[in-house]
């Protein structure tokens, strides 16, 4: 099955974390095969430069300037709400993709009982596990 999706990437000063790890999610969506994709940043009311850098740099991200600021909750469901694809992933801007990142996930998303999933976190110079899903109870 072929699947869309929005990644939603709240910013708040983040001009950084978005140089350093934005093209990872265009190499993991490419990797992956999905070409009915949207990346959504909505910024909260950010004072570096981020905005400047994300409208030069990425013209085809859908950038969501806030002119107060949110809190980050606030912010991320802005996103959410903005988006218009089937799935929704949402991802903090200091996380760097793995290009076969959503390859393990999506087929999840093939079985009618799925409501959501969630990668694996590990260590940018290592292997080791820095968080994991659990099963509800």
């Amino acid at each position: 099955m072929k699947h869309s999706i929005s990644v939603v990437i709240p910013n708040y000063n983040g001009k950084d974390l978005l140089e350093t790890n934005l093209l990872s999610v265009y190499k993991a969506l490419q990797f992956s095969e999905i070409s009915d994709f949207e990346i959504l940043i909505p910024d909260d009311a950010s004072t570096d430069s981020s905005v400047n850098f994300i409208k030069t740099n990425y013209p085809d991200i859908i950038l969501v300037e806030n002119e107060i600021n949110k809190g980050f909750a606030g912010n991320t469901n802005i996103g959410i709400l903005k988006s218009q694809k089937d799935l929704v992933l949402i991802l903090n801007s200091d996380v760097k993709l793995t290009d076969g990142y959503f390859t393990h996930l999506l087929k999840y998303f093939d079985k009618p009982d799925t409501f959501g999933v969630t990668g694996r976190i590990v260590g940018l110079d290592s292997d080791r596990i820095q968080d994991s899903a659990k099963y509800p109870k």
